[in-house]
């Protein structure tokens, strides 16, 4: 009685309960990937972009592109595994987004970003100079749509060992992989860095976090 009771209540019908639409739903960690590559290859057309313009070979960009691609996409990942929690994952990959989106046209047009450290008050000031449409269109691609996707996205429901287990695995891996790129690469990218420290004003969203992003990564990457 109590169970034929159970079936029929709303709270037995809750999506969140729901066996088929926990099927349907996408694990966390299937979205902590997406996410991450798309922070960093779209959301970084400024530093591609920047990085096109370099007077060298064509495969020399390449190279060090997807060694770039690789420090980053790594970085955000495992930041992203750190945030893999039911209540905070959505929300902290929401405000990833949408200051990646804004940030965007701010290095496109300014080769500046949102400094986190600065107050709201001097945000609405770089915005208000730096407003046009082409900045609330790229916003609006490549900020504020994939927001709204994420936010009404299922994401299945996963024990609580379960997610401590697979955000381990996940920050392993995804440290593993810097590491691993960071010790092949870590001569031609800090020669980059020297020689190119425009690029490091365009690593988008991880200047936002450093208001000394140049400081910053010359500790990174000495000489």
């Amino acid at each position: 009685m109590t169970l034929k009771l159970f079936h029929i209540t709303e709270f037995a019908e809750s999506a969140y309960l729901s066996p088929e639409t926990q099927r349907e739903a996408i694990h966390p960690v299937m979205v902590v990937c997406l996410a991450s590559l798309w922070l960093t290859l779209a959301c970084n057309v400024p530093l591609w972009r920047e990085l096109s313009l370099l007077p060298q070979e064509t495969t020399q960009r390449w190279w060090l592109g997807l060694r770039l691609a690789l420090l980053l996409g790594s970085a955000l990942t495992a930041l992203l595994s750190l945030l893999c929690w039911r209540r905070t994952f959505k929300p902290a990959t929401l405000l990833l987004l949408l200051l990646a989106g804004l940030n965007l046209p701010l290095m496109l047009e300014q080769a500046s970003f949102l400094d986190l450290s600065a107050g709201p008050s001097n945000w609405g000031t770089q915005l208000r100079h730096a407003f046009s449409w082409q900045l609330a269109g790229w916003f609006l691609a490549l900020g504020l749509l994939p927001a709204l996707w994420l936010w009404r996205l299922p994401i299945r429901r996963v024990p609580l060992l379960v997610t401590l287990r697979q955000n381990s695995v996940l920050l392993a891996l995804s440290c593993a992989v810097f590491a691993g790129t960071w010790w092949f690469s870590a001569q031609d990218v800090s020669a980059l860095m020297d020689g190119q420290p425009q690029l490091a004003r365009r690593l988008n969203p991880i200047s936002s976090f450093q208001p000394q992003a140049s400081e910053l990564l010359a500790k990174l990457f000495p000489h």
